[in-house]
């Protein structure tokens, strides 16, 4: 993970028995990049039969899975609990996954609802959007 995470989210990831990495913020092109370290050592886990653990790479970021994912639950649980009425949908980016697999359900039902990014300071979006 990027060594400018918060710290409560690598706290929280080791108490769950994982081991961490953490990274120099790069860009995506750079094999050090997070996203790319972390495809690297799922193939290396994978290939090496006497590393402990399999590699899985889920490629959250290009995974269509991702959206689709929240396209089909989350959206329609939060159109139902709302009773079809909603002003606004706010959601943090991460992947992006929830916010867009929400919003292209949403919309259509409710085009004059608000999509807003809420992504706190601190945050790899904070100053680019």
């Amino acid at each position: 993970m990027p060594d400018d995470q918060a710290t409560e989210k690598s706290d929280l990831l080791l108490k769950l028995g994982a081991k961490i990495e953490r990274v120099r913020p790069a860009s995506i092109v750079d094999q050090n990049q997070f996203v790319n370290k972390a495809r690297s050592r799922a193939a290396e886990h994978t290939a090496d039969p006497s590393r402990q653990g399999r590699g899985f790479f889920a490629d959250q970021f290009e995974n269509t899975a991702n959206w689709r994912a929240h396209y089909s639950s989350t959206g329609p649980e939060i159109y139902r609990q709302c009773g079809g009425h909603l002003d606004a949908f706010v959601a943090g980016a991460g992947t992006g996954g929830t916010i867009s697999g929400c919003a292209l359900f949403l919309k259509p039902k409710l085009p004059n609802m608000k999509v807003v990014l809420a992504d706190p300071q601190g945050s790899g979006l904070f100053n680019r959007i």
